[in-house]
């Protein structure tokens, strides 16, 4: 009979604790210094014997009348032209297309294209870049120059990049002009 009522005790959950129920425990913490939720932070003050004199408050002719704020200049801006416009999208797409351009006859292609409808190349880094895999050598050339004159303001964006477009040249280009304007830069490069 014990034994059956020490398994129904075991079943319920009773054996050794007793028949009471412990209430779990909440405990809430805050960081240091941090102002309650429940009540606001107080200022302290420091006490004094005197009493607090207030000023009294300043006669009417005495107060100052604010100034009123600054006006804004107002900016007269011309509108710009759709023809503007388009014409600035268009040379931006053909220059994203040239430095997009993969391969000596698309990178051609693209830098013909955007001669033909702009004009002159900017003279930036990434695009004399491109311009070295251009068909035509004299194109070349002039890149290699003009990034001779841009590597002397700053230093080289893709450097691996430019050192392995400047060997090819050294290595294969038909022209003797060009393998030595390449053999310079790649020298100058090392440096």
């Amino acid at each position: 009979m014990d034994a059956d009522k020490e398994r129904d005790a075991r079943r319920r959950g009773r054996k050794g604790r007793g028949s009471e129920r412990k209430e779990l425990e909440l405990v809430l913490s805050r960081r240091p210094g941090a102002p309650s939720a429940a009540r606001p932070a107080r200022r302290q003050v420091a006490a004094s014997a005197q009493p607090r004199v207030e000023p009294p408050p300043p006669e009417p002719a005495e107060r100052e009348v604010p100034a009123p704020p600054p006006r804004k200049a107002a900016r007269i801006v011309a509108a710009g032209s759709s023809s503007m416009d388009a014409a600035r999208r268009e040379q931006e797409r053909l220059l994203a297309r040239l430095l997009a351009a993969d391969g000596r006859g698309a990178i051609t292609r693209a830098a013909r294209e955007y001669r033909a409808q702009v004009g002159e190349l900017p003279e930036e880094q990434p695009v004399m870049l491109q311009l070295l895999e251009h068909v035509e050598e004299s194109v070349v050339r002039d890149a290699i120059e003009a990034l001779e004159r841009l590597l002397g303001a700053e230093p080289p964006h893709k450097r691996p990049l430019l050192d392995q477009r400047l060997r090819r040249l050294e290595e294969y280009a038909e022209e003797a002009e060009t393998r030595h304007a390449a053999s310079a830069l790649r020298r100058a490069l090392r440096a």
